[in-house]
C-alpha cells in the first residue's frame, strides 16, 4: 500500500512536469498557425487556408515525433510479427484505432486555428469544453474512480468555458469549424477511450508501448493526408502550399508552418504522456486544458504586440484566471499526497525477492539477475529501501551447479556490470513461494511456472510484455550482448512495476 501511495504521487508530479512541456511548446505552434492563415508573416498576399499549410506542418510532425520517440527507446517495446522470416513493429488494434484518432486530432487542430473570425482563445475554449466533457465519461466507462478534487477542477473549468463563451458573439462560428471541431472530438473520444481501456497503468513498459505503436500509426494516417492535400491541391494560388510538393521548399510559408509541425512533434508527446497518467482521465485533461488555455493567451498577446493582433478581451483573462484557479485545486491532491507522505515515518520495507526464470539458468536468468543487482544499487541514493530487495534466477531444466556460460560473462563485462559467482539451480515450489515477482524469458516459459504453481498467477511476468527473449545459444558473443543490452532496457524501464508498484490501475 505504501508503494502504491508514492506511485501515485509521483505520478501526480510528473504530470506537471509534461504539462510545463505542453505549454512552452504549444505556445509557437498556435501562434505560428495564427499568423500564418491571418497573413501576418505575407504582408501584402492574401491570406492562406488552413489546407494551405498543412501537408508542410503534416511534415513537420511526422519528421519530429517518431525521432523523440525513438531518442527515448520507445519503439524497443512495440508489439511485433513476422513478415518474411523477420520480426518488424506491428501495431495492436488498440493503438492502430487510437492512432487513426490521433491523427484526426493533429490535423483538426491545426485547422481550427485557421478559421478567420476564431481567436486562438476562443478556438482553445471551444475544444477543450468538448474534452472536458469527454473526461468523465471516458472514466465511468472504464470503471475508474474519480478523486473530489478532479471534479472540482473540473467544475472550474467548465466555468472558465463559459465565460470566454460569453464573447463568441464578437466571432463568426462557421459551418467548416463546427464540422472540424465535431472531428476533432470524436478523435479524442476514440483515443482517450483506446488508452483508458489498454493503457494508463503502473507498467511503464505498457504506456511506451502504446505511445510508439500509435505514432506509427498516426504518421502513416498524417503522411496519407498530407500527400492527398498536397497533391490535389489547387495551383491556381500562388500562396498556396499544395499542387504537389514540388512548390513546398520555395513557398514563403514553408519554413513556419515546418516549425509549427516541429512544435506540434513535441507537444504531442506532451500531452500523450498528460494521458496516459495513471490518474483519472478527470484529473489529467484539466491539467492539459490548463496548460493549453495558457500558452494561448500567451501567444494571443503576443500577436498583438508584434502584428497589431486583437487584443485579449475581459472574458478571455477571467476565464484564464480560472483555470490557473482548477490548475491550483489539482496541484493540492499533488501537495496532500506529499503532506502524507511527509508525516509517514521511514519504514522498512519487507523482504522482497525478485526472481528470474529461463530454462537452463546459465545465459538469460543470470545476466538479468546481474543487471538488476546493478539497477538496485543505482537506485540506493534515491530510495534507501532498496536494502529490502534481493535478487535471485533459477531454470526450468537446469543442471545444478553449473556456472554461467562464457558468451554471458563477456556480454556482462562490455556493459560494465558485474559479473557475479554463479551456479545454476532448478526451480522450485518453495522458490515460487517466496518470490514476490517471477520474471520469465519467453510466455511458454511463463505458462511452465504456473504449471508449478498455479497460485502464482499475479506475481508471474515475461520481461518484455509483448515478445519472447530467446537464447542466444550458438550465436556467439555478438548476440549475447544484443539480448544483454534488451534486458538491461527493460529493467530499467520495468523495475518499479516489478519491485516498487503493486501493478493495479489508479
Amino acid at each position: 500500500m505504501f508503494g502504491r501511495r508514492r506511485s501515485l504521487h509521483r505520478a501526480g508530479v510528473l504530470v506537471w512536469l509534461f504539462a510545463l512541456g505542453y505549454f512552452i511548446s504549444y505556445i509557437p505552434y498556435s501562434a505560428l498557425a495564427k499568423a500564418m492563415t491571418q497573413g501576418y508573416l505575407t504582408p501584402g498576399q492574401k491570406p492562406v487556408s488552413g489546407f494551405a499549410i498543412l501537408p508542410a506542418v503534416l511534415l513537420g510532425t511526422i519528421i519530429t515525433m517518431p525521432l523523440v520517440i525513438a531518442a527515448f527507446g520507445g519503439f524497443r517495446l512495440t508489439s511485433t510479427r513476422q513478415i518474411l522470416g523477420r520480426y518488424v513493429p506491428f501495431p495492436r488494434l488498440d493503438t492502430l484505432v487510437s492512432g487513426i484518432g490521433f491523427a484526426a486530432i493533429i490535423t483538426t487542430t491545426t485547422l481550427a486555428f485557421s478559421f478567420a473570425g476564431v481567436s486562438i482563445v476562443l478556438a482553445l475554449v471551444l475544444m477543450r469544453a468538448g474534452v472536458l466533457t469527454i473526461a468523465p465519461a471516458v472514466d465511468v466507462m472504464a470503471g475508474r474512480r474519480v478523486h473530489p478534487y478532479s471534479w472540482l477542477a473540473l467544475a472550474l473549468s467548465f466555468l472558465a468555458v463559459a465565460v470566454a463563451l460569453s464573447q463568441v458573439g464578437s466571432y463568426a462560428l462557421t459551418i467548416g469549424a463546427a464540422v472540424n471541431l465535431g472531428l476533432y472530438l470524436c478523435g479524442y473520444f476514440t483515443r482517450l477511450n483506446m488508452m483508458s481501456r489498454h493503457a494508463k497503468v503502473s507498467d511503464e513498459a505498457i504506456n511506451r508501448r502504446f505511445i510508439a505503436e500509435e505514432c506509427m500509426v498516426a504518421m502513416v494516417a498524417l503522411a496519407v493526408i498530407a500527400a492527398l492535400i498536397a497533391l490535389i491541391g489547387g495551383c491556381s494560388d500562388a500562396a498556396t502550399l499544395g499542387c504537389g510538393f514540388a512548390p513546398l521548399v520555395a513557398n514563403s510559408l514553408f519554413g513556419p508552418a515546418l516549425l509549427t509541425g516541429i512544435a506540434y512533434g513535441f507537444l504531442g508527446i506532451f500531452a500523450t504522456l498528460i494521458y496516459l497518467n495513471r490518474l483519472e482521465n478527470t484529473f489529467a485533461i484539466p491539467v492539459f486544458c490548463c496548460a493549453s488555455m495558457l500558452s494561448g493567451l500567451v501567444a494571443s498577446q503576443a500577436l498583438a504586440w508584434l502584428y497589431g493582433g486583437p487584443p485579449l478581451s475581459v472574458a478571455d483573462l477571467i476565464s484564464s484566471a480560472l483555470i490557473i484557479l482548477a490548475g491550483f485545486v489539482l496541484y493540492a491532491r499533488v501537495l496532500q499526497g506529499e503532506l502524507w507522505k511527509a508525516g509517514v515515518a521511514v519504514r522498512t520495507a519487507p523482504q522482497r525477492l525478485l526472481l528470474f526464470v529461463c530454462s537452463g539458468n546459465t545465459s538469460r536468468s543470470p545476466i538479468a539477475q546481474a543487471i538488476c543487482n546493478a539497477e538496485i544499487v543505482r537506485r540506493l541514493v534515491r530510495w534507501p529501501d532498496m536494502e529490502g530487495v534481493q535478487v535471485a534466477s533459477a531454470g526450468l531444466s537446469a543442471k545444478a551447479g553449473a556456472p554461467m556460460s562464457r558468451e554471458a560473462q563477456q556480454a556482462l563485462h562490455r556493459l560494465g556490470v558485474p559479473v557475479p559467482q554463479h551456479a545454476a539451480r532448478n526451480l522450485t515450489p518453495e522458490l515460487i513461494d517466496s518470490a514476490t515477482a517471477i520474471v520469465c524469458m519467453t510466455r511458454a516459459q511463463c505458462n511452465a511456472v504456473l504449471a508449478i504453481s498455479p497460485a502464482a498467477s499475479g506475481k508471474v511476468h515475461r520481461l518484455h510484455p509483448f515478445r519472447d527473449l530467446e537464447d542466444p545459444a550458438g550465436r556467439g558473443v555478438k548476440a549475447f550482448v544484443s539480448l544483454s543490452r534488451q534486458i538491461q532496457y527493460l529493467i530499467a524501464q520495468r523495475f518499479s512495476y516489478f519491485i516498487l508498484q503493486d501493478g493495479s490501475r489508479a
